[in-house]
């Protein structure tokens, strides 16, 4: 169980930045357009 929860905390510290990155992205296309 520990182990599970340690992965998926690795995954929402990749996924955050990501989304975030991707969010930024669209915003400025969005403020382009």
């Amino acid at each position: 169980q520990h182990l599970a929860d340690s992965k998926n905390d690795n995954d929402n510290i990749f996924l955050s930045p990501l989304s975030i990155s991707t969010a930024f992205a669209v915003t400025k296309l969005g403020a382009c357009n």
